[in-house]
């Protein structure tokens, strides 16, 4: 093994002496390289970056396949902040199920109130048929109020969560020290159902967003092959056709990240009169990216891969316009 490596060594170090005389030939005498030269130059670095690439990739690196599926980091931001949200409204979801169902479970014409907590049969002060309110409350607490991350996300005290989700009416009603009777119990479980039903909604509308940025990222990646492709350093290597095909490919991908661009512009103004988690009216992307440097994270990375677009294309035009 080690006669291997240092055969491989001296390879690779010889290798590279040529490379840097050739390089050195080019430089200094630019017009009187023939074309061939230039073109074994432009294939040999390829093939060594190539080679070396492959190496460091599966000796230098470990393999994550969910940092190397994002083109740009903002998608990767921004997909992170969607899937967090997903998780968080399915525990909501699951909470208000739970809290609905044992509200249901309690009486409210005769016998006893059994504290969910202690597990003990108890007696409401002044009416021994129907279950205090403040049991419901303390019910509420310990399911929907209980989820992780429920304070980061909305900062609010029982009686605000209340009038938020159900109205301030029945919120009212449920912060009294009355008992609970049939139709408070309804009204509740009427209140609960509606607010399972939004979140179910909101789930259809993150798996969208999702989607959409696992769309944009695969056409962007699309366009970054012909970033790929084209090679800043190689320029003066490329033929006049070559050029030209260049360009092509790169107006039509510019054309194609406009068109992204306006659709997901348009995306964007669907949400925007409607509210979630309590913030009020803003669109779905300023509540789901508020903790992000900024709102529309993959409107940012459609821009900057159109910049880039851009840069390249004049890069290529000079070299067209120096060959003409």
């Amino acid at each position: 093994m080690e006669c291997r490596a240092s055969r491989i060594s001296k390879f690779y170090y010889r290798l590279i002496l040529i490379l840097l005389g050739l390089l050195c030939s080019i430089l200094v005498f630019s017009k009187l390289t023939p074309v061939w030269a230039s073109y074994l130059f432009g294939l040999v670095h390829q093939l060594v970056t190539i080679d070396i690439s492959y190496f460091v990739h599966d000796f230098g690196t470990p393999h994550r396949v969910e940092r190397a599926a994002f083109i740009s980091p903002y998608l990767k931001r921004a997909a992170t902040e969607v899937n967090s949200e997903i998780q968080f409204t399915h525990t909501e979801r699951d909470a208000f199920q739970t809290f609905t169902t044992q509200i249901r479970s309690l009486p409210v014409r005769s016998g006893n109130c059994t504290d969910h907590r202690a597990s003990t049969t108890v007696l409401t002060a002044g009416n021994s048929s129907a279950c205090d309110l403040k049991n419901v409350r303390e019910i509420y607490r310990d399911t929907v109020l209980d989820i992780p991350k429920y304070e980061d996300y909305y900062d609010e005290t029982l009686p605000e969560h209340l009038t938020a989700e159900f109205g301030e009416g029945l919120a009212s009603v449920l912060l009294e020290d009355g008992t609970l009777t049939q139709q408070i119990q309804s009204v509740v479980s009427a209140g609960v159902a509606k607010s399972i039903t939004e979140r179910d909604q909101y789930l259809e509308m993150l798996e969208d967003e999702y989607n959409s940025i696992i769309d944009t990222n695969t056409q962007l990646k699309k366009s970054n092959e012909i970033l790929v492709e084209i090679d800043p350093h190689r320029m003066y290597t490329y033929s006049f056709e070559t050029l030209k095909t260049f360009d092509s490919e790169i107006r039509d991908a510019t054309t194609r990240c406009e068109e992204l661009l306006s659709s997901r512009q348009e995306e964007i103004r669907a949400t925007r009169t409607q509210s979630f988690a309590h913030d009020g009216q803003i669109t779905l992307q300023e509540h789901l990216y508020r903790s992000l440097s900024t709102s529309f994270p993959v409107l940012s990375a459609v821009t900057n891969q159109l910049r880039v677009l851009q840069e390249r294309r004049r890069d290529v035009l000079i070299m067209i316009t120096r060959q003409y």
